[in-house]
């Protein structure tokens, strides 16, 4: 039986699972099934034993311990504290999602204790890895699981031209897929085609690029002409060439469920056009750490030479899966793409801007060699938060929290005031991994305070939303207290969220009619909200005390009601600062002064001759 080196308390094993790209509606169908088990690797007896079974691992049938975690319990986190030094392994089951692809397992372990020894991460297939406890470490070992939906194409093919019967017999359509070896090409032959306009559904398709080829198309010694509307994308083929189509099924972010309306129209010989140049053009969308970034939304601007003003060319483009944003141009000009919106989770390119590329009559750019104009990066955010509630589950506004983050052994505290808002969250961005708490420094009005801190551990840079979990409020005793809040927004005159406004809260008083000043020194937040507890129904009034810098002060009241037995939080709607830079200079007004001034001194000459005219009389 193998000894294992006697452990200090430092020592500990977190294990988290964590699933992405997946609705509510797709993760209900694993948490029955999932499982994450750790099993130790050799057998313990004597101290180690008794710490493993006080950690709930078992005996399993070879002789191992473990400990199998559920579903809740895996999303959650367990931490295994003061666990044996050795060798772990941990496997996952169950985590097939019906309808969804299982595009990518990652896993990753670092160490700490040690924030130099990031550990080691990787990208495969596998449901299990080993992690090794040595002494002093403290390891935090992570799966995930990233999804993405499968897709179909309905497509719809249309003859111009000819008869049915006119339409070889050898004409058939072809779907493939270039980066999956292991896709079995899709065939619709002429037998199927039921009519000039018919229609096939391809469905249970995995993400990615599909190339849809006519073969056998030509009819006598007539002109072809073909086109393709994919959705928003019109993709035209030059007369009598190979219709040859690219089709996208993005799987994360956009329809998946794709329309092509694929048209082939015949000419007599006397009817040929001329050749119509179209130019395929690419733009990438990256993250700070080169990966592509679906979601984002652009616009192609041409310039008009005439008055050297950017136009909208192409309107609401939006990147793929893999961060590509793909469009045509039929004529030659200077072209750029301009970022309009970012992506969920990431902030707006400093230059939303894109390289400026001139096409030529003529010039390079194919389907497969598109006119490319280089990458624009939005960088992704981090999110820690923590949800506030009372002991029946219902969230709580208004509790103040601090967060500290641990650093070289020591917590430090990098943020106070966060104020848990109406649905009870309590968010910050965050930009470094490691270990995060919040701790409340204020409970709501009537209830107790809690300062158990709640922790959550950041391990790598993705974009997610990292929980803390929820801490629990408990009511201070007492005759029928009831739990209200009132909430105001503050705003700009873009309607964004104003920081840094101060306001006092007032208590309207019925029996003497006067309102009376319930709390003061309550701040707006990042999100412009500004919340407080108030103790029961009747009316309440906001009156901003102090705007933020560069905005005037509005004091205008607020009003708002509490109903009888009403509880969660009241709005009291929106209250808009104007900035000072909007508001007229005295200059502005001078001619208007000058005005007023002579009207008076004309006024007052008057008086002074009638006077002297009645002393003359």
């Amino acid at each position: 039986m193998q000894q294992n080196p006697q452990v200090t308390d430092t020592e500990f094993l977190r294990v988290q699972k964590v699933f992405h790209d997946l609705d509510a509606a797709a993760l209900s169908t694993v948490t029955d099934t999932f499982a994450l088990t750790i099993t130790a690797k050799q057998t313990f007896a004597g101290g180690d034993a008794t710490t493993l079974q006080n950690l709930d691992f078992t005996l399993n049938t070879d002789g191992f311990y473990e400990r199998t975690l559920n579903y809740d319990e895996a999303i959650a986190g367990m931490n295994f504290a003061q666990i044996p030094l050795g060798d772990y392994e941990i496997t996952e089951t169950g985590m097939e999602v019906a309808g969804y692809n299982h595009r990518l397992a990652h896993w990753r372990f670092i160490d700490l204790y040690d924030p130099a020894n990031a550990g080691e991460s990787g990208e495969d297939s596998s449901t299990s890895h080993t992690v090794t406890v040595s002494e002093n470490s403290q390891i935090v070992f992570r799966f995930d699981n990233y999804y993405e939906p499968l897709g179909s194409i309905d497509l719809t093919k249309n003859f111009e031209g000819v008869t049915l019967d006119q339409i070889p017999a050898n004409f058939y359509i072809e779907i493939t897929k270039a980066d999956d070896p292991d896709f079995e090409p899709i065939r619709i032959e002429r037998s199927e085609l039921t009519g000039l306009t018919t229609n096939e559904k391809i469905t249970d398709l995995l993400p990615g690029e599909y190339t849809i080829t006519e073969y056998n198309f030509e009819i006598g010694d007539r002109t072809f002409e073909g086109n393709a509307q994919v959705e928003r994308d019109l993709q035209i083929t030059l007369p009598n060439q190979q219709p040859v189509y690219k089709v996208t099924i993005p799987g994360l972010i956009g329809n998946n469920d794709v329309t092509v309306d694929m048209y082939n129209r015949y000419l007599q010989a006397a009817e040929v056009l001329p050749p119509i140049m179209v130019y395929p053009v690419q733009l990438k969308k990256v993250d700070q750490h080169d990966q592509g970034v679906a979601g984002a939304i652009f616009k192609l601007e041409k310039l008009n030479p005439e008055t050297n003003r950017w136009e909208t060319y192409v309107d609401n483009l939006m990147s793929n899966a893999q961060g590509f944003v793909n469009s045509q141009v039929g004529e030659p000009g200077d072209y750029r793409f301009v970022e309009t919106k970012a992506p969920d989770g990431f902030d707006m390119a400093d230059n939303p801007i894109s390289n400026v590329q001139t096409i030529v009559d003529g010039g390079v750019g194919t389907n497969d060699n598109p006119v490319y104009f280089g990458e624009i990066e939005n960088h992704m955010r981090t999110l820690i938060q923590l949800k506030k509630v009372d002991e029946a589950g219902n969230t709580l506004a208004g509790a103040v929290f601090k967060v500290e983050f641990y650093n070289n052994g020591t917590w430090e505290t990098i943020e106070t005031g966060l104020t848990s808002t109406a649905d009870g969250l309590v968010r910050l961005d965050v930009e470094e991994d490691g270990r995060y708490r919040f701790i409340e420094t204020k409970a709501p009005a009537n209830y107790v305070l809690d300062t158990t801190p709640k922790e959550v551990t950041v391990v790598e840079g993705q974009q997610a939303i990292f929980e803390a979990g929820t801490l629990e409020n408990r009511r201070v005793e007492g005759p029928n207290v009831q739990s209200n809040a009132i909430q105001l927004l503050k705003v700009d005159e873009q309607n964004h969220a104003l920081a840094g406004a101060v306001f006092k809260v007032e208590a309207y008083n019925a029996e003497s009619q006067i309102w009376e000043l319930l709390v003061e020194n309550l701040q707006s937040g990042a999100d412009g909200l500004v919340t407080t507890s108030v103790p029961g129904p009747g009316r309440y009034r906001f009156i901003e005390t102090q705007a933020p810098n560069g905005y005037v002060l509005d004091e205008t009241p607020k009003e708002v009601t509490v109903e009888e037995g009403g509880t969660g939080v009241i709005d009291a709607g929106k209250l808009v600062n104007k900035s000072r830079a909007n508001l007229p200079i005295v200059g502005d007004n001078l001619g208007l002064w000058l005005l007023v001034l002579g009207i008076v001194t004309l006024l007052g000459a008057s008086l002074v001759l009638m006077k002297k005219k009645k002393l003359n009389l």
